[in-house]
């Protein structure tokens, strides 16, 4: 799950290889994992490749839904909100596959889960190129400042 940011779907490449000790499950390409320990962190992925993971990791493997649709609408504020509501445990609050599984979810036609999906990326890749600039922006005026 350290490797998921939290409310971008971004997969987050770390050094050192993560072993699994305990129970993990096997994801492939397409594959959603949503994040059910701490559902508020809004952790969910669209595996690009094949792996295993911390069974605190949902695999999802979607029908009559576009991964690109489901990962996307696994990270907005209704759903998180609607899962988190439902956790259990005080220390580490956990979502339950019976509650996720059975929430009622009204699709769109594939089509437009296609069209809302790239257009959601589109407008994240143009959201984090705006981010970049005005950090380095930052940065040179860090320099800048201690320069003079």
């Amino acid at each position: 799950m350290e490797n998921i940011e939290s409310w971008s779907g971004k997969y987050l490449v770390q050094d050192a290889a993560n072993d699994l000790e305990g129970l993990s499950s096997r994801f492939y390409p397409g594959d959603v994992l949503f994040g059910k320990l701490r559902p508020y962190l809004a952790k969910a992925f669209l595996a690009d490749f094949e792996g295993m993971c911390s069974s605190e990791l949902l695999v999802l493997q979607g029908k009559g839904v576009q991964p690109e649709f489901l990962v996307r609408f696994m990270l907005s504020v209704g759903f998180i909100r609607e899962v988190d509501s439902s956790t259990y445990g005080a220390k580490m609050p956990r979502a339950s596959w019976d509650f996720i599984g059975n929430l009622p979810v009204t699709l769109p036609p594939t089509e437009e889960q296609s069209t809302i999906a790239a257009f959601l990326d589109e407008k994240t890749t143009q959201i984090d190129q705006l981010i970049e600039k005005k950090t380095r922006f930052i940065e040179l005026i860090k320099e800048k400042r201690a320069a003079l």
